[in-house]
């Protein structure tokens, strides 16, 4: 069995009210395979050993895996456009995963 770290990582850290998952990288090898269901579990448990209410992340608005998020059950809470300097913005949809 490979470790997750070879078939890729989550990152999360606790943020307001929900754990916000700021990378779900999956290598190319393991896609389409049921693995991109077990990381977000990996966070889900985290966030409510931590309390937290929910799950958010940022996706930027021509990503393709906006269609897993929302699989996974996300949904999309607002639009954001966050200037990162020198002309550049990020244009992203903010999805939250409520937890039970």
């Amino acid at each position: 069995m490979k470790k997750v770290n070879e078939m890729g990582f989550p990152a999360f850290y606790p943020r307001c009210d929900a754990m916000y998952l700021s990378k779900l990288y999956l290598k190319k090898e393991y896609r389409g395979k049921g693995f991109a269901r077990a990381m977000p579990a990996f966070v889900i448990n985290a966030a409510e050993k931590e309390n937290k209410k929910a799950i958010e992340l940022n996706v930027n608005k021509n990503n393709v895996s906006i269609l897993i998020y929302e699989k996974l059950g996300f949904v999309k809470i607002r639009d954001e456009k966050n200037d990162i300097g020198n002309g550049f913005f990020m244009d992203d949809y903010v999805y939250r995963l409520e937890l039970k």
